[in-house]
């Protein structure tokens, strides 16, 4: 396999620090690689929405969206971080994922089991699954929004108790 250049090739093989460290202007590259992970992602939404499952005996899905791609694709977008504080970009994914996945394995267990008493019992129980990650998103959100204002609050404060006492001077 023919060894990946430019930054792309670099963050396989070293850290975002290191790989972005040769570079001079570095807004370019970030924006250069936003600018381009939003296209190829909109492109593989495209190739998932349009795509068929089968076409002749491939299975054009199958062999773009593995399971160990997409498992890989979902651990590096939901990673933990080093630091233990609240993420609630990442918790709202989560969040979506699962109520996402919680939908469509209802719909493929209505088909798989017949029987309807054992199948409600068990969508109710999936469905408080989803709603609770979501709750648990939402409380992430709203207490990282809170302490964002609060610390933006503080350094305000701490401002203006810097030019009162620079003025007294």
């Amino acid at each position: 396999m023919e060894r990946e250049r430019g930054l792309i090739g670099r963050l396989k093989e070293h850290s975002w620090i290191d790989a972005i460290r040769h570079y001079r202007n570095k807004s370019d590259i970030v924006n250069g690689l936003v600018f381009r992970g939003k296209r190829d992602l909109d492109e593989l939404i495209t190739i998932a929405e349009k795509a068929p499952d089968a076409e002749g005996r491939k299975n054009i899905q199958e062999e773009i969206f593995t399971d160990e791609k997409i498992q890989r694709l979902l651990i590096a977008l939901l990673r933990t971080t080093e630091r233990r504080t609240a993420d609630p970009r990442r918790a709202r994914l989560a969040a979506l994922a699962a109520r996402v996945a919680t939908e469509k394995i209802m719909s493929q267990y209505e088909i798989a089991e017949p029987q309807l008493a054992l199948r409600t019992q068990n969508t109710r129980v999936l469905k408080d699954a989803g709603q609770i990650c979501s709750a648990i998103a939402y409380k992430l959100g709203s207490e990282y929004a809170v302490s964002r204002l609060e610390a933006a609050y503080r350094l305000e404060r701490h401002g203006r108790n810097k030019k009162k006492i620079e003025s007294k001077s």
